[in-house]
């Protein structure tokens, strides 16, 4: 499993529930903290669902002040911390294809490429306007 972060903490700050289609993921909500500064925040999704394969059971945003301090990797390492607390032993991150920051942060993070997908309609991104993703798998024992 990736090593822990330095400075960066997660700050839980909301639960939501999932639905027993597996269509809405059950989803943890935290702010990324730096130095005890919001600099961000994530979401862990710790349970697979068919939705997770294209959304994803982790999501990150840095704030534009924020970024290129590898903040993100930071939090993608707790995320997946909490996650192995939590029973799974690797989780499925996804990127759009053109969001290159996000695919170096998942390679710096040890994550392997599995391909670039395209969307069904009837997946919950495609009605957002994304076509095709990046699938990445982390994983640890």
């Amino acid at each position: 499993m990736p090593d822990g972060a330095g400075a960066v903490a997660l700050r839980l700050t909301g639960e939501m529930p999932g639905n027993a289609d597996g269509s809405r993921m059950r989803t943890l909500y935290y702010d990324i903290l730096a130095d005890g500064v919001r600099a961000g925040v994530c979401e862990l999704r710790p349970e697979p669902t068919w939705a997770a394969r294209l959304s994803g059971q982790a999501a990150y945003t840095v704030f534009p002040p924020y970024r290129g301090h590898r903040y993100a990797l930071s939090a993608l390492r707790l995320m997946c911390k909490e996650a192995s607390r939590l029973g799974s032993n690797g989780l499925t991150v996804t990127c759009r294809p053109g969001n290159l920051a996000s695919r170096w942060t998942l390679e710096l993070a040890g994550a392997a490429l599995e391909g670039i997908e395209p969307v069904p309609p009837e997946h919950p991104l495609y009605l957002s306007g994304v076509r095709e993703v990046c699938v990445y798998r982390i994983e640890w024992e």
